[in-house]
């Protein structure tokens, strides 16, 4: 079962897809989104502030790193 789920990390909404027991593969992603320019960082990166959160997107989580994907909320 597919998930998606929103938390508010410091005022922006991050939003993220998540698989069966939180799990997505890397193959299921780069098929759908893998040609598409998208990049993959650790989470932290958007929880720290590292990296800005693209509030109009969902991201795959997949094993503590997060991949973008076009799919527009």
């Amino acid at each position: 079962m597919i998930m998606e789920k929103t938390i508010l990390v410091d005022g922006k909404s991050l939003h993220l897809i998540l698989g069966a027991a939180g799990r997505k593969t890397y193959v299921e992603w780069y098929n759908l989104y893998g040609d598409d320019g998208c990049w993959d960082f650790p989470l932290e990166e958007l929880l720290d502030g590292t990296l800005e959160i693209n509030e109009s997107i969902w991201y795959y989580y997949i094993n503590g790193r997060c991949y973008e994907t076009n799919k527009e909320v």
